[in-house]
């Protein structure tokens, strides 16, 4: 998105405290945050409406709700970095909803739904890694299964393996995170700006 880099400076001053919190139980990661702004209901939720039409703007991006109260995004990110599945391929692009909510004077943004096999992989433990990996080869039907079954119950190999997707799927995370800090500052910065009256 072209507005994401316009505004790095003003995250590393303005919202260094972003609520992104990952929950290592569910392998889920999320940001909501509550921010206060001057402003009606009505009037936040115009701008942030108006910050959607024009950050939003091709068909990567779908609204699936419009009310008085709340918008409700559906969105990709993007990475640069490479694929743990395969490494000749960059990271899939990581589905997420972006929800917001309106009250007189504040409203909050909540980034969630992330999809990402990188990203679910990328806060797990190596207890975790390794029970899927077993759930996984349970459910398999191809060739091989023994062996591989064989294999996941083997701690030196998960170890090792674990180690190779852990440097693989953390800069996929990193990126991740900041693009959720940057659309979080987008959407402040726009709450906080004076509306231009239509003067033409």
């Amino acid at each position: 998105m072209k507005y994401l880099f316009l505004i790095f400076f003003f995250i590393k001053f303005s919202i260094s405290n972003a609520q992104i919190e990952i929950d290592t139980i569910n392998n889920i990661i999320y940001l909501d945050q509550v921010n206060e702004v001057k402003g009606t209901s009505k009037d936040l939720k115009d701008k942030a409406f108006e910050w959607v039409a024009k950050s939003y703007n091709n068909s990567n991006y779908v609204t699936r709700l419009n009310t008085d109260d709340k918008i409700i995004t559906k969105g990709t990110f993007s990475t640069e970095s490479r694929s743990y599945m395969n490494s000749l391929e960059k990271a899939e692009p990581i589905k997420y909803t972006l929800e917001l909510s309106f009250k007189d004077g504040r409203y909050r943004t909540e980034i969630k739904d992330i999809e990402s096999t990188e990203i679910m992989f990328s806060i797990m433990t190596k207890e975790q890694f390794k029970d899927w990996w077993v759930t996984y080869y349970e459910n398999y039907t191809g060739i091989g299964k023994k062996f591989a079954q064989k294999k996941v119950q083997d701690d030196k190999y998960i170890s090792n393996t674990y180690e190779k997707m852990k440097k693989t799927t953390t800069p996929i995370l990193n990126e991740l995170k900041l693009n959720m800090e940057l659309v979080n500052a987008s959407i402040l910065s726009n709450m906080k700006s004076e509306s231009k009256k239509d003067d033409w």
